[in-house]
């Protein structure tokens, strides 16, 4: 049986929606939710404000590295600049608390893993190493087409891959 790839845009947004009040939106529900691991979807499918997880498709590529580098990019867009900077200060303040990396262990028989899936099964996903903000939330201009304000932040990773499995 081959393992589920999960990625860690997955797993960082179900550690901050479990750390939060707010809801991740798996990669295959069509729910509304705040945070999603791929590009948000039109205003009018999603809550507002929401936040997107995305990596940059030319890191974590080092085919003969045991631990990857993975750069992050967390988007918000809200009614407002105010809201959509604060959204992304909570899961900065989720990630890194007091200001610094802290290494999560949600899962004490894997430290460093977060965002495991709900599914059981044999996954392989992410074990952090270590991470580091490259930005912080900042307003972007323009406002996104739908006329919402935006605003970003950079995390990178250090990661390795590993294999684990969720039971019922």
């Amino acid at each position: 049986m081959n393992p589920s790839q999960i990625t860690m845009c997955e797993q960082l947004g179900r550690y901050i929606a479990s750390q939060s009040e707010l809801t991740f939106v798996e990669p295959q529900s069509s729910e509304k939710g705040d945070i999603y691991a791929t590009q948000l979807p039109p205003k009018h499918l999603r809550k507002t404000p929401a936040m997107s997880i995305t990596d940059d498709p030319s890191t974590g590529q080092e085919p003969f590295a045991i631990t990857q580098r993975i750069t992050m990019t967390l988007h918000a867009e809200a009614i407002s600049n105010e809201a959509a900077v604060s959204l992304l200060t909570e899961a900065k303040e989720i990630l890194f608390p007091n200001g610094r990396f802290a290494l999560p262990s949600p899962h004490a028989d894997v430290p460093g893993v977060i965002g495991l899936p709900l599914e059981p099964g044999i996954h392989s996903v992410w074990r952090i190493i270590e991470m580091t903000p490259l930005t912080y939330p900042e307003v972007i201009t323009p406002r996104s087409p739908s006329g919402q304000s935006v605003a970003e932040m950079t995390i990178e990773i250090f990661a390795v891959a590993q294999t684990v499995s969720v039971s019922e």
